[in-house]
């Protein structure tokens, strides 16, 4: 088992001639703990494959600590953004001047938008791997390189979907619903879903925006059910996704598909909370655990992380290590932690699929920062566990449609 090497937290904790020290920014508390948490441990558990020996076929893994800086063993430092932006430009500052060479995180778009602009501002490199809003690479930022596909991937990934199932969404049948949260990540998921639909004559029936904050849903389930549109398509975070879904099931709001935009669905408190009320329930995604059993390095390091933690890998965290790794692998390349050399090997940066966990075919980052050649899947909830279920070439199951009747038994 692997566990804990160099992590550090105190303020004064810098980079040395042994040592490289990392920021990493995550909500740790707050309503994203639970993704924060897992993010943080996928994290450790990709500097401790670099700091321990390891034959296992990642960027930079080789012997104890960077190859190509001799040894130099990775520290980590960390900052809990609470998924507030203020907070997160706080903390950014606060690691950068205790020493770190490089920040990675933040998970929440808002909180990830203005930490990349601290780093920008200081010229240090900041690598994103799990926000998802488009804008983030068109602030013109240069020190910023973003590993998951952005949300304009996602929501192409969505209605190739619907066409793949044979799903129509038309005037006819009241078309589209986008339920989103009103903050960087919902605002931009309802803009380009909107706009996609209108370019491919779709019909949005309605958009419904809410506070990610708010502890009652009954307004938006009640303006939903005017049109009860035949797909709902839901941009949230974790307590407002679970919220939404059961405000539904209490207002009989049947449609023939709820689909989720990753986030808070595939957090595991998700399941966990809704049981029964989450079957059948479609969410976009970039990893899941079935994709384990064809993809071997993915296996491994699952089993790593779940000895460490007591948990498998989720969407998250598989983003979350996977970015780790292509940061560190930068540094190794670079052969030396400043600044202008990291960034010069980032943009050089051509990792291939068989180095990688995610079913991706390849993280290669284009002149905004944005990698190319990431994709999505699309996975459902069957019998309590997300199965994945797009595309034909990693699913492991089909996709069960339509959403069935709250009190169908089984669901």
């Amino acid at each position: 088992m692997l566990g804990g090497c160099g992590n550090q937290t105190g303020a004064g904790a810098g980079s040395t001639a042994n040592t490289v020290v990392i920021g990493v920014l995550l909500p740790l508390t707050g309503a994203a703990a639970t993704i924060g948490l897992a993010e943080k441990a996928a994290i450790q558990l990709a500097a401790d494959l670099i700091n321990t020996p390891s034959t296992l076929n990642l960027p930079a893994v080789s012997g104890s600590g960077l190859p190509n800086l001799g040894g130099t063993q990775v520290s980590l430092i960390f900052g809990d953004t609470q998924g507030d932006a203020i907070v997160a430009a706080s903390e950014a500052a606060r690691l950068i001047n205790a020493g770190a060479v490089a920040l990675i995180g933040c998970y929440h778009s808002a909180a990830t938008k203005t930490a990349a602009q601290i780093a920008n501002g200081r010229g240090i490199p900041f690598l994103n791997p799990d926000s998802t809003a488009p804008d983030l690479t068109q602030q013109g930022y240069t020190t910023f390189f973003r590993t998951t596909p952005s949300d304009a991937t996602f929501v192409n990934a969505f209605f190739s979907y619907m066409n793949f199932i044979g799903h129509p969404i038309s005037p006819a049948n009241n078309g589209l619903t986008i339920v989103y949260e009103n903050g960087t990540f919902g605002t931009g998921i309802n803009t380009l879903a909107t706009s996609t639909a209108l370019t491919t004559y779709l019909t949005v029936a309605s958009s419904v925006p809410y506070s990610a904050t708010a502890t009652s849903f009954t307004t938006q389930a009640s303006q939903i059910a005017l049109t009860m549109p035949r797909t709902l398509l839901q941009a949230s975070y974790t307590s407002d996704a679970i919220g939404l879904i059961q405000a539904y099931k209490t207002a009989n709001i049947v449609p023939k598909m709820i689909v989720g935009m990753d986030a808070g669905f595939t957090d595991p408190l998700f399941l966990n909370n809704l049981g029964v009320n989450a079957e059948k329930i479609v969410s976009r995604a970039t990893w899941n655990l079935d994709l384990t059993h064809s993809n071997t390095l993915a296996a491994s390091v699952n089993t790593l992380y779940k000895a460490n933690t007591g948990s498998d890998l989720d969407d998250a965290s598989a983003r979350a290590f996977t970015g780790a790794m292509t940061l560190l692998d930068a540094i190794n390349r670079a052969g030396t932690s400043n600044a202008s050399p990291v960034l010069a090997a980032l943009s050089a940066t051509n990792l291939p699929a068989s180095q990688l966990i995610m079913p991706w075919a390849g993280i290669s980052f284009d002149i905004a920062g944005q990698n190319t050649l990431g994709s999505s899947i699309m996975i459902q909830v069957q019998n309590g566990t997300w199965k994945t279920v797009w595309p034909a070439s990693v699913a492991t199951a089909g996709t069960v449609y339509p959403f069935p009747a709250w009190t169908a038994n089984p669901r």
